[in-house]
């Protein structure tokens, strides 16, 4: 017998190919089951990262250079304006694939923004130029 719980974690053009063959089923159900996975996702991430002992504030930069490394875009770049952050990144594995948003980036967004609440609900602007944009409206006050 070989080894076991030897985990094996997916490239990211190894997900392309899985949200390629969910669009190839589920037609334009395929938004809406991306995102949730990216939501799950992203909270369970993120929920590691709090039982580490990371605590709300600026967890975005070292999410997103996890990400990077982990190849899922070759470059981001963070920007708070008045009352928005912008979240802008390059050559994202998600933009190889045939889905019309990134549904499953969004999604993983939420799902940390669900732990750490601090943090806005991003929307998409969209692509450009192989970058993808997404952005959240910051919150005066929150209860």
């Amino acid at each position: 017998m070989g080894p076991q719980n030897i985990p094996i974690y997916p490239k990211p053009s190894d997900l392309v190919l899985l949200i390629d063959a969910i669009i190839d089923v589920a037609g334009s159900y395929s938004r809406g089951i991306l995102y949730r996975f990216g939501t799950q996702l992203g909270e369970r991430y993120a929920q590691g990262l709090s039982d580490e002992g990371m605590v709300e504030g600026d967890v975005l930069t070292p999410i997103m250079g996890m990400l990077k490394v982990s190849g899922w875009f070759t470059d981001y770049r963070l920007s708070r304006e008045e009352k928005s952050l912008k979240i802008t990144v390059t050559d994202a594995f998600e933009s190889q694939s045939r889905e019309k948003g990134c549904d499953f980036f969004r999604g993983f967004l939420a799902g940390i923004a669900a732990v750490f609440p601090d943090l806005p609900t991003f929307y998409e602007e969209g692509k450009k130029e192989g970058c993808l944009t997404f952005t959240g409206k910051i919150e005066e006050e929150r209860a």
